[in-house]
């Protein structure tokens, strides 16, 4: 599937006009023209000035303000004053893949050399190509060395304005990975998470998941699944928009092995549409779609959207205010998200009416395509600007998310094997093996140091290590098994919160009140 590329202003155009050299320390002024208007039809300017605006810029080893030597300015400016400056850079290897040595690459001004003359034909030679095995030549000759795998490289485009405050955008080479063409289908009507192409995007990463990761085959939960267990109730939505939702009793109805997805959101303070004992027969003939709250509505979309014909809600699956019902199916908790195909995450909403799916702008999220910066004209290669580091998508809309928040987030994030997540201004996807956004749809693992983040993993193994006695004592142990009970209580008000503790099973380290409808995250 081939990708498409992306609409630029003429300003962004002609930054990818002539060649660029990969350098370390020059800078070209920005051409006249890009960055003039608030609101333009540019993908290239919408990441970059919304890049500009986030916080904390300068906090990280390669935002800091740099020593730059600047182009003549009639030369790529036409005479015009330009503020702000970019360059291509390629990290340091080392840093990329291990977090030691200098972040960019650097002669070395102490190395042998005879005379002057030797000396600054070492220091172009590194403004020309800073690395020590010819990547500027091998971008610009289209060889297949840099799309077979064979040489690891990381790319990237800085712009920096005046006062030497600096941006770093990723770039990546573009691959036939069905993923990232699939983010480029129709950009122009992708201003909600919950379009066909996004819900394409989703069933593309459960599929591949299910098919070819390694990790997630040979976990406990492919294990588990080869039993016939499922949840006491599940909701039955169907494959087409017009399927006639109902609640079934899964061992009335003996369905087997079935897929369903879970459901994680917030309640919020608002009553919502559930299941109790007055309405349970009627739910088993039929649910009316438009009672639904807009959250399960949306999540009801996208069950069938990635192929899934059945989900759990604990509004719906939980009698609620019958403490038997309760106590019965939250015994079970853990293998009711355990066993499920995957997670629903509606990680931007902070109540049952705010919805799964968000509206933004989608050039601000989406990758950009663009020619190969080093030969432009007749590269057979283009790359993806991604707007952001993957680590940082993920701080932004998962874990400073209402959702995250969360207390019972605690334990449907551990148990659950895979995560399709909606934030404020993407989706994002998770499992064992890769972590995803539609800023990198192709995904990326943790094994190299600048993609390296907190995997879901990763915190599964801290919390098992936590509440190992062997390891920790009884303290810990103690601990673990207080918040299994209080995971354990029926829910107040038609709430499920958390609002104490229990003091005389804590040690005095652990005694601390959180905020209702929240838990301490141990590690």
């Amino acid at each position: 599937m081939a990708s498409q590329p992306s609409k630029l202003c003429f300003g962004c155009q002609s930054i990818f006009s002539e060649t660029i050299e990969l350098t370390y320390g020059t800078f070209y002024h920005l051409p006249y023209g890009a960055l003039t208007k608030e609101r333009s039809s540019c993908h290239l300017c919408d990441i970059i000035r919304t890049a500009w605006r986030r916080p904390n810029l300068g906090s990280r080893p390669f935002d800091r303000r740099c020593l730059f030597t600047i182009k003549s300015e009639k030369e790529r400016t036409g005479g015009h004053s330009a503020p702000v400056q970019f360059a291509l850079k390629v990290f340091n290897d080392d840093w990329a893949k291990y977090g030691d040595k200098p972040v960019w690459p650097a002669l070395d001004f102490n190395g042998d050399y005879e005379d002057h003359v030797q000396l600054a034909r070492a220091t172009r030679q590194a403004q020309m190509d800073p690395t020590n095995y010819g990547l500027s030549k091998l971008l610009s000759s289209d060889t297949e060395e840099l799309t077979d795998g064979s040489i690891e490289f990381w790319l990237c485009m800085v712009f920096a304005d005046y006062l030497r405050n600096s941006i770093v955008l990723p770039l990546e080479i573009h691959t036939d990975d069905e993923a990232e063409a699939i983010a480029q289908i129709n950009l122009e009507h992708q201003s909600s998470t919950g379009t066909a192409e996004n819900m394409r995007l989703a069933k593309h990463w459960l599929r591949n998941c299910l098919e070819k990761h390694p990790r997630c085959l040979s976990s406990a939960h492919a294990h588990a699944r080869s039993t016939d267990w499922l949840p006491a109730r599940l909701l039955y939505v169907g494959s087409e928009p017009c399927s006639q939702l109902r609640l079934v009793s899964t061992a009335q109805e003996n369905l087997g092995q079935v897929s369903y997805a879970a459901l994680s959101y917030r309640w919020g303070d608002q009553s919502q549409f559930c299941l109790t004992s007055a309405n349970i027969k009627q739910y088993h003939e039929s649910i009316a779609f438009c009672e639904l709250s807009k959250t399960l509505q949306e999540a009801v979309k996208t069950c069938r959207s990635i192929g899934l014909e059945y989900l759990w809600v604990d509004a719906l699956c939980i009698v609620q205010g019958d403490f038997n019902d309760w106590s019965r199916e939250s015994a079970v908790m853990s293998k009711v998200y355990g066993f499920a195909t995957c997670t629903i995450a509606a990680a931007n909403s902070g109540e049952d009416e705010a919805g799964c799916f968000a509206t933004r702008n989608q050039y601000q999220v989406r990758p950009c395509s663009v020619p190969n910066p080093l030969n432009p004209s007749t590269s057979k290669h283009r790359f993806y600007l991604r707007p952001r580091f993957l680590k940082d998508i993920f701080i932004e809309e998962v874990r400073q998310s209402p959702w995250y928040s969360r207390g019972w987030v605690f334990q449907e994030r551990m148990l659950s094997s895979r995560l399709l997540i909606f934030g404020k201004t993407q989706m994002l996807w998770a499992c064992q093996e890769i972590q995803a956004a539609e800023s990198w749809p192709s995904g990326k693992t943790s094994e190299n140091f600048i993609d390296r983040f907190t995997s879901f993993k990763v915190e599964k193994r801290r919390m098992d290590k936590l509440l190992d006695p062997s390891r920790h004592g009884a303290a810990i142990t103690t601990a673990g098994s207080c918040l299994s009970r209080i995971m354990r209580r029926p829910p107040t008000s038609q709430r499920c919160r958390i609002d104490s503790w229990h003091y005389r099973a804590l040690p005095p380290r652990f005694r601390k009140q959180p905020a209702a409808d929240t838990v301490p995250v141990f590690g």
